[in-house]
């Protein structure tokens, strides 16, 4: 058969459809097993960080009004809340470190989220910072 009975075409197993208003995971594409991650408990800084062992679900919705239900491309401006308190992701400019704040970060694209936040120094045996960059490395949403 010379391979004839072979598709070119990648299997879409673990596909998640972009949909703006959606709940998602937000894991790292190099290491599938860190997570982003909220302690809702005594976590004074409101920072967000990468975890093995803990998750947290995000809402990921586009900043334009009227767009729930639509699909998420690179360019579009989006908003990252907590799916349970309205807190959303923020940088803080002085340190790069992501918190939640009451207010959205201004001009966060979507693309930015796939390819400018990265893993910072290791807090606990499970916990580490999470950064924003200009050079970060890539994360999907399951």
């Amino acid at each position: 058969m010379g391979g004839r009975g072979s598709s070119i075409i990648p299997p879409l197993d673990h596909f998640a459809d972009h949909i703006s208003g959606n709940f998602f995971f937000i894991r790292s594409k190099v290491a599938p097993h860190d997570y982003w991650y909220f302690p809702k408990s005594s976590n004074a800084t409101n920072a967000v960080y990468v975890s093995r062992t803990e998750r947290t679900r995000f809402t990921i919705s586009r900043t334009d009004s009227g767009t729930a239900g639509t699909v998420i491309i690179g360019s579009d401006k989006i908003a990252i809340t907590l799916t349970d308190v309205n807190m959303f992701i923020h940088v803080d400019t002085a340190t790069g470190q992501v918190i939640l704040s009451p207010a959205p970060q201004s001009g966060l694209t979507f693309s930015a989220l796939l390819g400018n936040f990265t893993v910072g120094a290791t807090l606990s045996q499970s916990v580490k910072e999470l950064l924003y960059t200009e050079n970060g490395e890539e994360w999907e949403l399951v």
